[in-house]
């Protein structure tokens, strides 16, 4: 009898732990689907919001903190408020990264503050292009080596494109651009000036 009791409390308790554990993944989807670029900002600068439990709600949370800060909004925001948005980031980066050391782009959110975690975001996805690409505006802004980035945008159809409109509004990298173009397979150099021919006004 004892031990039936003990199994149903056990079910029980396991069925409340799911039941608040969905209720807090359907808090967080509602949220991070629908609020509006000014209350995600925010809810993030403010603490209110954290990365959440689902991988869903941890990337559009550090997706916030890699894009937010270029966007309008913030560029008009005062210096400090846009100074306590990156500070939550960063802290969100390292707790995140400290129990899911191989998730990159927590890493990537971290290098916004500290360049130094950009290695490790290169580490964890070194193949991943859209990564490669804002690792490569990071380093470029912090004056640190992009060059294995360059190689991995030349190295899809869609990196390609997007480097190749970093050629054309920095003409200041195109030196570094072409460098290591020069390296690539002949394959990758030709369609790297194809997509500078079709991106070029």
């Amino acid at each position: 009898m004892a031990r039936h009791l003990s199994a149903a409390v056990l079910i029980a308790v396991s069925a409340a732990l799911l039941g608040f554990a969905l209720a807090n993944i359907r808090s967080e989807l509602a949220f991070w689907s629908s609020a509006p670029e000014a209350a995600r900002f925010a809810a993030i600068a403010s603490g209110t919001v954290t990365p959440g439990t689902s991988l869903f709600a941890k990337d559009r949370y550090f997706s916030d903190c890699l894009d937010l800060p270029d966007s309008l909004y913030a560029r008009a925001q005062p210096s400090d408020r846009r100074a306590a948005f990156l500070a939550a980031c960063a802290d969100a980066a390292r707790s995140v990264t400290a129990a899911m050391p191989t998730y990159a782009r927590a890493w990537l959110a971290l290098a916004l503050t500290d360049i130094d975690a950009l290695d490790q975001a290169r580490a964890t996805a070194p193949e991943v292009a859209w990564l490669a690409d804002r690792r490569l505006l990071l380093a470029l802004r912090h004056d640190t080596e992009p060059t294995r980035d360059i190689a991995v945008l030349l190295t899809s159809a869609a990196g390609t494109r997007a480097l190749a409109a970093h050629y054309l509004a920095m003409p200041e990298s195109r030196e570094l651009f072409l460098s290591v173009a020069e390296r690539a397979p002949l394959d990758q150099q030709r369609r790297f000036l194809s997509a500078i021919k079709a991106a070029a006004p």
